[in-house]
């Protein structure tokens, strides 16, 4: 098949074709479907036939996604440029990466289809094309389209607030890196257990003050400000105005020096600990992020060796 991209045991992904509209309409007139992927609703076949046309014949890497058993055109995946805001952030620049977005009709839901296919067109990207990273988000309330990223390994990135013919709705944005082409990640599990194993709370924010990560320490002493539910919201929600001023500060400051790293912020005296921000940098350099490390004086009053 000359239009093929990809072939799964059970799928096909390949460019849309004339033949497949009937199907394309039947799956196009949901509401539901439509609201997930951000788009105006499709009632009318003017409307549908327009939306058709441009899949097929004007986005390039549009393939429709086809059930090899009967050869019916079951959802489409496109692969397409990272959106602006994305693509501006640190941890990506001079990165090569492209973004998925997917939808399943909805009788064909619930069998892995989703799964097989993505899987088929990350092994492509990655293998055979050699992209850095594969990202790929969705809406806040789109919760089985997030679960199945997480499922595939991708981790959380940003989020974004974007309008959509409903209104404006907030994103979760995820990425996928390759790694054959970012052989550290291979250790990305140890680094997050000795984050996870810290007794003191520890919260990675990314330089929009995104909250990326809370080990469990952090996720109990927070509790009552939500705990795990703070991940993916802005940490500046949870202090006052001249507090956030202070850590922008401080992220300017870690961000015009590679030399600069870690900064003293203030002393507790009722937990006998000092406290710091601690700048994030990839292997380049290049500043990512930032964490508070607490470093407590008290001397240890746990017997030592006690299995």
């Amino acid at each position: 098949m000359n239009n093929c991209f990809v072939e799964t045991s059970r799928l096909l992904l390949r460019r849309l074709e004339e033949a497949d509209f009937p199907a394309y309409a039947a799956y196009a007139v949901d509401d539901e479907m439509s609201r997930m992927m951000g788009r105006a609703f499709l009632h009318t076949e003017t409307d549908i036939r327009q939306n058709f046309d441009w899949l097929k014949d004007k986005e390039p890497r549009c393939y429709g996604i086809v059930e090899k058993a009967n050869e019916q055109l079951i959802g489409n995946l496109n692969i397409v440029a990272l959106p602006a805001p994305l693509a501006a952030l640190p941890q990506l620049q001079g990165k090569r990466g492209q973004t998925l977005s997917f939808c399943i009709r909805r009788e064909s839901q619930r069998k892995g289809y989703a799964a097989e296919a993505i899987r088929a067109v990350i092994a492509e990207l990655f293998d055979d094309e050699h992209f850095d990273f594969v990202q790929c988000g969705c809406y806040s309330f789109n919760t089985p389209s997030r679960m199945l990223q997480e499922r595939l390994g991708f981790q959380f990135l940003a989020n974004l607030c974007v309008p959509t013919p409903q209104g404006e709705a907030q994103t979760i944005e995820h990425i996928l890196w390759n790694p054959r082409r970012t052989p550290m990640s291979d250790l990305n599990a140890y680094f997050k257990s000795v984050i996870d194993q810290d007794t003191a709370s520890v919260v990675l924010c990314d330089l929009n003050h995104t909250i990326v990560h809370m080990n469990p320490a952090a996720i109990r002493n927070y509790a009552k400000h939500g705990g795990a539910a703070l991940i993916g919201r802005s940490l500046l929600h949870c202090h006052n105005a001249s507090s956030n001023s202070r850590i922008q500060e401080v992220v300017n400051w870690f961000a015009a020096s590679p030399e600069h790293n870690i900064i003293y912020t203030y002393h507790n005296e009722k937990q006998n600990k000092d406290v710091y921000m601690v700048a994030l940098r990839d292997a380049d350099g290049t500043l990512i992020g930032y964490y508070e490390k607490h470093e407590f004086r008290s001397p240890e009053t746990m017997e030592r060796y006690a299995f």
